[in-house]
């Protein structure tokens, strides 16, 4: 019976919420995975797209997979929200152990809009969250007894990490907490230790061999950092002589213009046509990269300002984090001749809806800011300490979550909070754990 009802409060709200934004609320990135799909399917014409691995192709190919079988767009969200909600339940239950409390606790979670347009927005960080949070209730779970169910936990192990880092490359900053519990886990247990490791390895490997083994052409994306942290740099210094010694009108814009349109919070102000042309900046990678740290070795504490302002920027110390709010009414010209569409007009429920939890999520958006996420589920858990009932397994959960979206400061385009969302979902998940064993303090406080 405990089971049914765990399936069902899975399946209910992955399917509700598809069901009311169907097909999926998209937005461009995941309009252009779907056109990697379809040509990989060979059911767009070679020359409208390009195969090649600007995103990680191992989502595109999740979606081919699910299309070939369901001819449909709407079925992958279906399975993202199903898998979403699944690995949300799997930690929670790995975390608090008893049905009872992790039911409350995963009810708790649930609770919020953000998590219910996330769930079905078709993004690689969704996709992220649930390898995140699967892989690492696997590793805490207690390893079963049957070999059936060993056999499963290891397939699940691959599954997870296959996603986590497959979908979104900066995900390999958490690759040292997947290691520090793999080594925790070989004191007590080294068959289960050197079978999940084992896994992991086949995952990464498989990751790092998709482009290759599918025919995607590798291309590197990271011109675009390099551009906006050099105009960003331009901008601390404001100085006309470095300005035009330090130019980058060789990439068929104005440099001035970059400098003037550049935004701390995303560097799509100067990208997508906005000043440079994307695939201009990608292949004159090299020289971007040149006159980069030409500019970085000049300069060196104006780029260390840069840096220290978009940091700020990501931390949600400068500013909220921005796209908050989810589009429903927009798709890319170059999708919709091949069945990609996600319109819908302003009187339909969907709309409707997702107007109100965009109203709800705004006026939240203050409390969706990393540093201050951080900061109170530190004092949650330092609260837990001082009575004795600190959460097990919350140091790696919050090294998880730290190291994550740690990564975006090492290289960023942007304080997106889809970003941040694995993290997000990983504190959120330690608050809720570390405020019921706060409560339960209490009656456990004469046992001591």
């Amino acid at each position: 019976m405990r089971s049914l009802v765990w399936v069902a409060t899975i399946v209910a709200p992955a399917f509700l919420l598809t069901a009311l934004f169907w097909p999926g609320i998209l937005f461009n990135d995941s309009s252009a995975r779907w056109m990697s799909a379809l040509l990989f399917l060979e059911k767009i014409p070679p020359g409208v797209w390009k195969l090649d691995a600007s995103f990680p192709p191992a989502m595109s190919l999740l979606m081919a997979a699910v299309y070939r079988v369901t001819a449909s767009v709407g079925a992958f969200t279906a399975l993202q929200a199903l898998v979403f909600f699944a690995t949300l339940a799997m930690l929670v239950r790995a975390l608090l152990g008893s049905d009872r409390r992790a039911f409350i606790g995963y009810g708790l979670v649930v609770l919020l809009p953000i998590v219910w347009t996330s769930s079905v927005f078709v993004s690689s960080d969704t996709w992220t969250a649930s390898g995140l949070n699967a892989a690492l209730a696997l590793l805490i779970a207690p390893w079963p007894a049957r070999r059936s169910r060993q056999a499963m936990h290891v397939l699940g192990f691959f599954l997870a990490t296959w996603v986590l880092f497959g979908f979104r490359h900066n995900s390999l900053t958490v690759l040292p907490v997947i290691l520090y519990l793999l080594v925790r886990i070989f004191r007590t247990e080294r068959a289960r230790a050197c079978v999940l490791g084992g896994s992991l390895l086949a995952a990464l490997l498989l990751v790092a061999a998709t482009p290759s083994l599918f025919g995607f052409e590798k291309v590197d994306i990271t011109p675009v950092v390099f551009t906006w942290e050099y105009v960003g740099t331009l901008r601390v210094l404001n100085d006309p002589a470095v300005l035009a010694e330090h130019n980058l009108d060789f990439l068929g814009g104005s440099t001035a213009l970059a400098v003037q349109k550049h935004r701390w919070t995303t560097c799509d102000t100067l990208i997508w046509d906005s000043v440079f042309k994307t695939w201009v900046v990608v292949a004159n990678g090299p020289e971007i990269r040149r006159r980069f740290w030409r500019l970085v070795r000049a300069h060196p504490t104006a780029w260390l300002r840069q840096k220290a302002r978009v940091a700020l920027t990501l931390l949600g110390v400068a500013e909220s984090p921005i796209e908050v709010q989810r589009e429903i009414h927009t798709t890319p010209s170059f999708a919709r001749p091949y069945g990609i569409s996600f319109e819908h007009p302003p009187d339909s429920a969907r709309f409707i809806v997702l107007a109100i939890i965009n109203d709800l999520d705004e006026s939240l958006a203050w409390a969706l800011r990393p540093a201050l996420d951080l900061g109170l589920v530190m004092v949650l858990l330092a609260a837990c300490g001082r009575r004795g009932v600190f959460p097990r397994h919350a140091g790696p959960l919050l090294a998880a979550a730290v190291f994550y979206y740690g990564g975006f400061l090492i290289a960023a385009t942007g304080n997106h909070f889809r970003y941040y969302f694995p993290s997000f979902m990983l504190l959120l998940v330690l608050a809720v754990v570390a405020l019921q064993q706060m409560k339960e303090a209490p009656a456990r406080a004469p046992q001591n």
